[in-house]
């Protein structure tokens, strides 16, 4: 039995065209349903009810692909140190600091990272080899993430490890930014973020001599990409581990203890 227009579908039409939001299904005490605006339909997913729904649009405009593509670099004039940004603007940290307290970090565990604070569009930016990457403050972005553009641009982000040792290092892929820090912070792994769910022909040469572990969200996508993973593993030949992420959560969302004990297996 499919779930009624009315429990979702105002949510879904209020995200923008080829994206996802996690939102609340009725009065559930957390988020557990996704929403989507597809190019052709509206649907809906609850991680807790394991029900969804579709509903088609009626009138569809198709957009002009040959169009230019709009490109945003990061102006690093407008980027400043959390430390200035507390004194300077407190009201802007302070936001900041709820937020990482949200999504299970804080500025401790993501100080590694050197992080910036974007002045100019108040995101909180991380600077690595060909990936400038950008984590929204204000909630009010249709993009959380925004991956700026780069000249010599690549296809994910890894954080090494203490394991160095190993001569096939285990590294855990992850979806985002978040959930890779904090599983390097609390267990010592290395690992990968995808930067989305698609595993590129980059990803799979980067890993031909180390041990995938696959820790992909626990929602319909992050299935369908451990699903997709495995595959492109097995057709490059590279052997991999799966690690099951509870239903409806992200690694990040985890208790540091709760993340020791899930990656335990690895130092077995």
């Amino acid at each position: 039995m499919s779930l009624h227009h009315s429990e979702w579908l105002d949510q879904a039409k209020l995200v923008p065209v080829g994206q996802k939001r996690r939102v609340y299904h009725g009065a559930e005490p957390t988020k557990a349903m996704d929403v989507y605006n597809n190019d052709d339909s509206w649907s809906c997913y609850c991680h807790r009810c394991h029900t969804g729904a579709k509903v088609y649009k009626q009138f569809i405009e198709k957009v002009d692909t040959s169009a230019p593509v709009f490109r945003r670099y990061l102006d690093r004039s407008s980027l400043c140190e959390l430390e200035y940004l507390y004194k300077e603007y407190p009201s802007k940290y302070k936001r900041l600091v709820k937020l990482l307290h949200d999504k299970g970090v804080s500025t401790v565990s993501i100080a590694a990272l050197n992080p910036k604070y974007n002045l100019k569009d108040d995101r909180l930016v991380f600077r690595f080899t060909g990936v400038d990457i950008g984590r929204d403050c204000t909630g009010l972005s249709p993009s959380k993430w925004l991956v700026y553009s780069n000249d010599n641009p690549k296809g994910f982000v890894y954080l090494q490890g203490k394991n160095t040792y190993q001569t096939r290092e285990p590294v855990i892929l992850t979806e985002d930014l978040f959930s890779a820090q904090k599983i390097r912070y609390y267990t010592g792994w290395s690992s990968l973020v995808l930067l989305g769910t698609n595993f590129k022909n980059e990803i799979a040469y980067f890993l031909q001599d180390k041990l995938p572990v696959v820790a992909t969200d626990g929602d319909s996508a992050g299935l369908a990409a451990k699903r997709s993973i495995n595959n492109r593993c097995d057709l490059f030949g590279i052997p991999y581990r799966n690690v099951e992420i509870s239903d409806g959560l992200d690694p990040k969302d985890y208790s540091p203890e709760g993340l020791i004990q899930l990656f335990k297996f690895l130092g077995e």
